[in-house]
């Protein structure tokens, strides 16, 4: 995890805060006003701060739904400042309707009900990366805002405290917060679980986007570099018991790649996985996770809670213009990419009777005419040996689609189609035991003679 400027800053904040509290403790004369925050030190506005302003208007009221993060930053208007002033946004010490960013304003909702925000214009500009002024004066003006909670209706949306993020693709099936409760039951959100179900490979890769409240900092190849340094740490991949995976962190860029969606807007997001290259396995159970000190570009805004998402990873649709997706056999794992085409594992397969049986799903139908797929196909489906060989049968005919002893049907739709490859010496091709491949070319293509795999598809297996 790095450090980062903030952080240091805040902690010096903090044992400046410890000191003054033991100082209040020892002595028993300080007083704080009422609408000073108890965790800052006194200070004297700077040059150019307000001596003047107020709210307009000067109340609110908001409603918000558990674990959706709400944004309060304009709520309620500064007018009439003669210099520079901010926002101070605080709610009732231990309440369990909400927690609230003094600066941000991002109030969390933690639990259904009603809780007043109060809102302190100060004097100064809010701290930040550069301005590190503590907030501890009278304010030039109080406002409130009532906030209506209303229970988790399951819709889901932005999750974090100041930096927030939101996944919009693959879809959030469900989700949660996680919580804890202090043993004066004050509840508080540490982060959120969401489920997305399966996700299968596209162009090799799992794929995930997602927007963000703040963004990298800018839209320049630095700012990209510094952000995604920053957070090398804080997007991980962990194992269905939340373990995390030996070098699977963002900085390890043979698994990951992350970048905006388009140079013009650095909050939509595109974040790629190799399963691979971070020996995911078919079938199993994984987290993306994104952890508490993710940051924006600010270098200030961050999650503030661990966001996951807990997907399973299965195989998927592989090609091109049409995509081909074989459901018998099982595929056991695979590797490859649209440009350097796929190579799948089957193990090793039944053959009853001498008949090898493969069943595929493909995005395009066969068109009206079998015979004429078939024909058009004839050289597109292949079966290889162990070096890569067409095998031939006993008239030194090629074994492919056009072969008598293969056989071709559709099932429940002309886009789930059963090939039937008879091995046996019947047909002539008499199959040995060993190792072969079912090879489907770039230019296998759908019954409209327009979509093609643009591809190679090889199915390895063992007979």
């Amino acid at each position: 995890m790095k450090v980062k400027q903030s952080k240091g800053n805040l902690s010096r904040r903090k044992f400046v805060s410890l000191f003054a509290a033991f100082a209040l403790t020892m002595s028993m004369v300080v007083v704080l006003p009422a609408t000073a925050f108890a965790d800052d030190p006194p200070w004297t506005p700077g040059p150019g701060s307000a001596t003047t302003g107020s709210f307009s208007p000067g109340s609110a009221t908001v409603d918000a739904v558990v674990g959706t993060p709400c944004n309060l930053l304009d709520t309620l208007t500064i007018t009439g400042t003669n210099g520079t002033a901010h926002r101070d946004f605080s709610v009732p010490a231990g309440n369990p309707v909400a927690t609230i960013n003094k600066h941000s304003g991002i109030l969390t909702p933690l639990a259904a009900g009603v809780v007043t925000v109060t809102v302190c214009l100060t004097p100064d500009e809010a701290p930040n990366g550069v301005n590190l002024n503590p907030c501890w004066t009278p304010s030039l003006a109080v406002g409130t805002i009532q906030v209506t909670v209303s229970a988790n209706s399951g819709s889901y949306g932005f999750q974090g405290n100041d930096q927030a993020i939101m996944l919009t693709s693959p879809s959030v099936l469900s989700w949660a917060p996680v919580t804890v409760t202090d043993p004066n039951n004050v509840v508080t959100v540490v982060g959120y679980t969401n489920q997305l179900g399966t996700i299968a490979p596209s162009n090799g890769v799992l794929t995930f986007a997602y927007s963000q409240s703040f963004g990298i900092g800018g839209n320049t190849q630095g700012a990209l570099e510094t952000w995604l340094d920053n957070n090398s740490d804080n997007v991980l991949l962990c194992n269905s018991s939340g373990t995390p995976i030996a070098n699977a962190t963002l900085d390890n860029t043979n698994i990951f790649t992350l970048a905006p969606a388009s140079s013009a807007n650095s909050n939509n997001m595109i974040l790629t996985i190799d399963p691979n290259a971070a020996n995911l396995q078919l079938g199993q159970t994984y987290i993306l996770r994104f952890t508490e000190d993710y940051v924006a570009g600010n270098g200030t805004s961050e999650l503030g809670v661990q966001v996951d998402f807990v997907f399973e990873y299965v195989y998927g649709p592989q090609g091109t213009d049409l995509t081909l997706t074989l459901t018998n056999p099982a595929v056991t794992s695979w590797v490859g990419n649209d440009a350097n085409g796929y190579t799948n594992q089957l193990g090793t397969i039944p053959s009853p009777n001498d008949v090898l049986t493969f069943t595929w799903n493909q995005s395009f139908g066969i068109g009206g005419n079998i015979g004429t797929f078939i024909s058009n196909n004839a050289n597109n489906v292949v079966l290889l040996d162990s070096n890569g060989t067409v095998v031939v049968d006993g008239n030194n005919t090629p074994a492919n689609l056009g072969n008598s002893a293969f056989s071709l049907s559709t099932g429940a739709s002309n886009s789930s189609l059963i090939l039937n490859i008879d091995g046996s010496a019947n047909t002539g091709l008499d199959l040995a035991s060993g190792m072969y491949t079912l090879q489907f070319a770039p230019g296998f293509i759908a019954g409209n003679n327009v979509n093609t795999l643009g591809t190679t598809l090889n199915f390895v297996f063992f007979i």
